[in-house]
């Protein structure tokens, strides 16, 4: 219990010292291009893996903060996501909780405590795991956390820059399925992403 203060306490501490912080020359040529750049940041303590991803997106913050916070239609286009349940919801936070479909018919679930803040340029919403009771550890993960970060893009005022910042424990992963902690962590990072930004202009087009 006491590991598990002292990560959040890291975790919220470090966030905001590492959103879209110094990012390379290469990175921002990338980012610009359109492409998604990720680097892994320093988790406090294994297995836990930390990840960022960067993009920019044609769209506008309202679009995008919509899309994120229409929690019940993430399955729509969110990687693995088979369901979410709306739990309990105040005007600052919501309570979810989610369903993941994995190949070989490996299926974990957990609850998240969702936390909206309106930024000067944008919005944040962050997330983490919470207690899901009557829930087996085995059906899972051990801990998740994180935020996105959507701001107006300082060079360009019709595009928004999505900071995606994750940190995962998946927790006891079966002999021979050691991938499934990659793709609930390294490999889902730039596809949230990208799938993200996908449905943003696509009803972004839709509302036209």
């Amino acid at each position: 219990m006491k590991l598990r203060v002292h990560f959040l306490i890291w975790f919220f501490i470090a966030i905001p010292k590492l959103y879209a912080a110094n990012l390379p020359d290469d990175a921002w040529r990338k980012i610009r291009a359109g492409e998604i750049w990720v680097r892994e940041l320093a988790a406090p303590t294994a297995p836990t893996r930390q990840f960022e991803a960067v993009a920019l997106t044609q769209a506008n913050v309202a679009e995008f903060e919509r899309v994120l916070l229409d929690f019940s239609r993430y399955p729509q286009f969110m990687p693995h996501v088979t369901r979410v349940t709306i739990v309990r919801q105040t005007t600052q936070q919501t309570e979810l909780e989610y369903s993941l479909g994995l190949p070989l018919g490996i299926t974990k679930k957990y609850r998240l405590a969702m936390t909206h803040r309106t930024l000067k340029n944008g919005f944040e919403l962050a997330w983490r795991k919470i207690a899901w009771p009557g829930l087996e550890d085995a059906e899972s993960i051990r801990d998740t956390q994180g935020v996105w970060r959507v701001t107006v893009d300082t060079q360009r005022g019709d595009q928004v820059l999505v900071d995606y910042i994750v940190a995962t424990d998946p927790g006891d992963i079966p002999f021979g399925v050691g991938w499934v902690a990659d793709m609930l962590s390294k490999q889902s990072v730039p596809e949230v992403v990208e799938k993200t930004r996908a449905r943003v202009v696509q009803q972004r087009g839709a509302r036209k």
